[in-house]
């Protein structure tokens, strides 16, 4: 069997598979602050005005998701697949997308004040906010 190691701070969170994160999201929940939801898998989902705040989701499955206007402030999205997502007036301010797949992500009017950034893929098709300099940011242009 294969250890898993839990950094510190992700072994204080509260953790949830996919299967509670829908339910409860079906029935209204919004606020997801402080959860650990590693590798979890909701791609295509329609996460709008979602609270990810101080969320785990390093390695989640977020392709073609609408995080539009949902605050993920802090949260660690290292290596997350956010591919096609749409992230028009996310917060992202803290957050950790190192290594992140942000190819055709729409990042338009977010909020990546303090945001790490370094090895992030992107292409042609990403769009960032205004200003926004992805290779001041180390990220990493896939062609």
């Amino acid at each position: 069997m294969k250890a898993i190691h839990l950094d510190r701070d992700e072994a204080m969170m509260t953790g949830m598979n996919r299967e509670d994160f829908v339910a409860q999201y079906a029935s209204g929940k919004r606020d997801f602050s402080g959860v650990n939801l590693r590798g979890i898998a909701l791609s295509e989902m329609d996460l709008s005005a979602v609270n990810f705040q101080d969320v785990y989701l390093a390695g989640a499955d977020l392709e073609s998701v609408d995080l539009g206007e949902a605050n993920l402030q802090g949260s660690n999205l290292r290596g997350a697949d956010l591919g096609g997502a749409f992230l028009q007036n996310a917060n992202l301010k803290g957050a950790d997308l190192r290594g992140a797949n942000l190819m055709g992500t729409d990042l338009r009017e977010a909020d990546l004040d303090e945001a790490r950034l370094a090895a992030a893929d992107y292409d042609r098709n990403t769009h960032f906010p205004t200003g926004f300099h992805p290779e001041t940011a180390k990220m990493h242009l896939v062609a």
